[in-house]
């Protein structure tokens, strides 16, 4: 488990399930137990790639296609095994999936450079 606040916590919640964030919060809080983690971690390949203008176009014009499938929000679902993040001059996408070649699939299918 990964609990540095920034630069790798959406690989440690796209290949765990587990929000590091969210686990700092409840340390503060005193809430935080060991056990109730070990019960959640999931096991997921992951995959972060920057994006580009045009990548971000790819997505874009996808997204309004599957409006109802692809809602750009930042969780993970079976449709949408992906998330954006970070400033747009700088973005990149989370992919999860439980086989790391399912998600260079997923870019490639969502014209993602690689």
């Amino acid at each position: 488990m990964n609990t540095r606040p920034s630069g790798t916590r959406f690989l440690t919640f796209s290949s765990s399930n587990i929000n590091p964030l969210h686990q700092l919060v409840n340390m503060a809080l005193g809430e935080w137990k060991p056990h109730k983690i070990e019960k959640d971690i999931k096991e997921y390949s992951a995959l972060e790639i920057p994006l580009t203008e045009k990548d971000r176009q790819n997505i874009s014009r996808i997204a309004l296609k599957n409006e109802n499938k692809y809602q750009l929000k930042q969780t993970f679902s079976n449709e949408k095994p992906w998330i954006i993040h970070g400033p747009e001059v700088a973005s990149r996408i989370t992919f999860r999936d439980r086989n790391i070649t399912r998600c260079f699939e997923i870019a490639e299918k969502l014209g993602i450079t690689l």
